[in-house]
């Protein structure tokens, strides 16, 4: 692999090696702080793809966000 793959491969690890349990736990608390509801009170996304694509909790719930509602 190139340099940049090796990196790349290192972050997409380093992002996994939080539990899905308190990946999605953390999601929703941001989720929480953001719109005074948890992610069992809005419409489902795939929260175990979008924790096996390497996404941060924070990363997760703003592209939950911008989903379900369109923040202005």
């Amino acid at each position: 692999l190139k340099k940049s793959h090796k990196r790349m491969n290192l972050l997409y690890k380093n992002k996994m090696s939080i539990s899905f349990e308190k990946w999605i736990e953390k999601v929703d608390f941001y989720i929480q702080q953001e719109i005074d509801m948890g992610i069992r009170d809005i419409p489902d996304n795939c929260y175990r793809d979008i924790h096996e694509m390497g996404y941060t909790p924070k990363e997760a719930a703003r592209q939950t966000l911008d989903e379900v509602y369109y923040i202005f």
